[in-house]
């Protein structure tokens, strides 16, 4: 039993590190730089560095390692390129923050594409930079290709897009839990102590490890820790959830409901 509750929180952990390399593209944030109703106003205009601005946005992107092994300079087959769709245009590219401080990108923006220049990029590095746009709302699009990466994934978090598989994967579990939760409500409401078979144990025990595996699997990509800080975490966690287990669940003298 010990073996599966471990499996539960480690294997969901497990399969999302699964990468060695991977690079991603998360656009963090994206806001209207001019209000609505502005064109309204009869010579109000918006422009930068002399340029006017139609409609302009300011989004903030976040280019990050987010494997397990380090990314050389030399593995870039050419400087990876972001650009715009439709008829948007970026008019300004700036390096905002990076992680580590001393991690020195290098970004140029020409005839409307940024370029990020080869860099080394240690698991858990990130750049982060905000882009100036004009002509409406922009969609993005990249270029690249990096030894020993499949492919360079783009996520939008302003709309909380999950894919399929992993809406099926939550509902799976939550469904589980559900069930679980019917199993087991019967002992609350019965004055004598609970007695389920063998296999209704089996599956409470399994759901409720993965449920806990899911979450902290989400949490990870949330929260900067390291894998080890984190492995840690799920350790000291356990050692906790099965002395807090055994206390409520010590025996009583009342007899049991089989179930």
């Amino acid at each position: 039993m010990l073996a599966a509750t471990i499996a539960g929180f480690t294997i969901p952990w497990w399969l999302s590190h699964q990468d060695t390399a991977s690079l991603s593209i998360k656009i963090i944030s994206q806001t209207a730089l001019q209000p609505d109703g502005a064109n309204e106003v009869a010579g109000l205009k918006i422009s930068f560095e002399g340029q006017e601005l139609i409609s302009p946005y300011l989004t903030v992107l976040e280019i990050s390692n987010n494997g397990t092994q380090p990314i050389s300079a030399n593995e870039f087959e050419s400087p990876l390129e972001i650009r715009t769709l439709d008829d948007v245009k970026i008019v300004r590219a700036h390096v905002s923050r990076t992680l580590p401080n001393d991690l020195q990108p290098k970004i140029e923006l020409s005839e409307g594409v940024v370029k990020l220049q080869p860099l080394l990029l240690n698991a858990n590095d990130s750049i982060t930079a905000y882009f100036v746009t004009s002509g409406d709302k922009p969609n993005f699009s990249h270029r690249g290709r990096i030894a020993g990466v499949s492919s360079i994934n783009l996520e939008d978090n302003t709309r909380s897009a999950k894919t399929t598989a992993h809406i099926w994967i939550k509902i799976t579990i939550a469904f589980a839990l559900q069930i679980a939760y019917f199993i087991a409500a019967r002992g609350v409401t019965s004055k004598f102590n609970l007695q389920i078979r063998r296999r209704s144990s089996l599956f409470i025990a399994l759901s409720s490890a993965f449920g806990c595996g899911i979450l902290i699997a989400s949490l990870k990509k949330e929260i900067d820790l390291s894998n080890m800080t984190l492995v840690a975490i799920i350790m000291a966690a356990t050692l906790i959830s099965i002395i807090l287990a055994s206390f409520i669940n010590q025996n009583s003298k009342r007899s049991p409901v089989n179930y």
